[in-house]
C-alpha cells in the first residue's frame, strides 16, 4: 500500500495543490468536458458558461470541477474520475469515470442532511 502512494506521489508532483481553488482553470463557453481529462481543478464560474457547455449534467449556476487521479491511474493513464461540484446549498456533486478513453455516464450524488 506504501509503495503504491509513493509511485502516486512521484506521478503526480501537484499532490500539493490537489484541491486548490487558487490554482483552478476557467472553463470557457461552449468548452466539452469530455475534453477536460487532465489532472486538476476547473471552473464554471457562472450559470450562463454552463449553459453553454457539452457534456455537463448542472446547468444554471456555475461549479468546480475536479480531475482526481485514483491509484488505478498510476498504471492506467487512460484512467480519471471526474467530480462536478455545484455552487449552491443542496450539496449535490455529480461524479462519472473514464475508462478505456471513454467517459460514462454521470452520477448524481445528493447530500442529506443527518
Amino acid at each position: 500500500m506504501i509503495l503504491i502512494f509513493c509511485i502516486f506521489i512521484k506521478h503526480y508532483s501537484k499532490i500539493g495543490t490537489y484541491y486548490s481553488l487558487r490554482e483552478a482553470i476557467a472553463i470557457p463557453e461552449g468548452a466539452d468536458l469530455n475534453d477536460y481529462g487532465e489532472f486538476g481543478n476547473y471552473a464554471s464560474v457562472t450559470g450562463d458558461v454552463s449553459n453553454t457547455l457539452l457534456n455537463c449534467p448542472h446547468k444554471d449556476g456555475g461549479f468546480m470541477l475536479h480531475v482526481e487521479k485514483t491509484t488505478s491511474s498510476v498504471s492506467n493513464r487512460n484512467f480519471a474520475k471526474q467530480r462536478l461540484v455545484c455552487n449552491n446549498t443542496e450539496c449535490i456533486e455529480y461524479w462519472r469515470i473514464k475508462s478505456n478513453d471513454t467517459w460514462k455516464k454521470w452520477y448524481l450524488v445528493k447530500g442529506t442532511l443527518v
